[in-house]
C-alpha cells in the first residue's frame, strides 16, 4: 500500500513516524495517526497509534499534490511539538487545492 518515495522523501520505512492527530478530507474521521503514506490511487492513508486500523484520510488528484500534503502535516507536526500540542489536528486539504490558490487549514 505504501508509495517508496514516501520512504525516501522522509527517510523512514513505512511512511513517517509521527503520532499526530489528522482529520479526513470529508470531516468525518478524527485519527492519532502513528505512520502515513500514499498508496498508488493518490489517497494518503493513516496507521492508527496501536497499530490496528489504516484509513484513507484523503484523495489527491496527482501524486505531487499528496507529497505536498505529506510536507504540509510535517510541518504541522514539527510546529505543534513547538506549542507542546495546542496547534490541534491537521485538517486535509481538498483535492486541488493548489490549483485554486487555497491554503493550509488547520483545526
Amino acid at each position: 500500500m505504501q508509495d517508496l518515495r514516501v520512504a525516501e522523501v522522509y527517510g523512514a520505512e513505512g511512511g513517517i513516524g509521527v503520532g499526530i492527530w489528522v482529520r479526513s478530507q470529508d470531516h468525518t474521521t478524527l485519527v492519532h495517526c502513528n505512520a502515513l503514506g500514499i498508496n498508488n490511487a493518490h489517497q494518503i492513508w493513516g496507521d492508527s497509534v496501536g497499530g490496528k486500523e489504516t484509513y484513507v484520510l484523503s484523495q489527491h488528484l496527482t501524486k505531487a499534490e499528496a507529497l505536498q500534503v505529506l510536507d504540509m502535516i510535517d510541518e504541522h507536526r514539527r510546529k505543534d511539538n513547538k506549542h507542546q500540542g495546542e496547534l490541534g489536528a491537521f485538517q486535509m486539504p481538498a483535492a486541488g487545492f493548489g490549483e485554486e490558490g487555497g491554503e493550509t487549514q488547520w483545526t
